[in-house]
């Protein structure tokens, strides 16, 4: 709110821009898609939607996110136009690593799945934020989503083990469905139960 006062200065309203749009992406990510949306909204009125900054950036990833969980692919990928490359601009890898793991989930969506594995195997190599941690669980989904949705349920199981800490209800989401593919209903819905 601090923001929007007359007597901001435009490097006031590029700080609160950076925080409101890394708070959007991890309500994305968090599964709160409403405030996500909120938090980029207050992004893009106070600063250019086309922007090179961090926290426009951000909240463009946040939106692309907010599309793909929608299914709106077309405008996901428009977002993540307008993301691209700010993260290795503004020597962000964390924002970089989060736009391609957006984009191969888009590819996974958009039923590319190899391309999808191709790219997060890529991610984990470049930057370090992907390999261990939050984001690395994040990463380690989509391996296992793209996988399943190449009709690999095995490799799914296999990413999926040992089982993310930080991602369990979507990982477990995702090994029940590999589960079912493989035939066995019961583990699929003891997985399901849990969650």
């Amino acid at each position: 709110p601090a923001a929007q006062a007359a007597t901001v200065s435009s490097a006031e309203q590029v700080a609160a821009a950076e925080c409101a749009g890394l708070l959007a992406w991890l309500e994305a990510l968090r599964g709160d898609l409403t405030m996500a949306a909120r938090h980029t909204a207050e992004v893009l009125r106070i600063r250019p939607a086309d922007a090179d900054e961090v926290g426009v950036g951000y909240a463009q990833l946040a939106a692309a996110w907010v599309h793909l969980e929608r299914s709106e692919l077309s405008q996901a990928r428009q977002r993540l136009d307008h993301a691209s490359r700010r993260g290795e601009r503004a020597h962000e890898p964390w924002l970089a690593a989060g736009h391609r793991l957006a984009a191969a989930r888009v590819e996974t969506a958009g039923g590319e799945p190899d391309t999808a594995l191709r790219m997060l195997a890529s991610v984990r190599r470049t930057h370090p934020s992907a390999s261990a941690g939050w984001l690395a669980d994040r990463f380690t989904v989509a391996a296992a989503e793209a996988h399943l949705a190449a009709g690999d349920p095995q490799r799914a199981l296999a990413a999926l083990t040992p089982e993310p800490t930080q991602a369990v209800i979507e990982a477990r989401v995702l090994a029940a469905a590999a589960r079912r593919a493989i035939g066995d209903k019961r583990g699929a819905r003891a997985l399901l139960t849990a969650v």
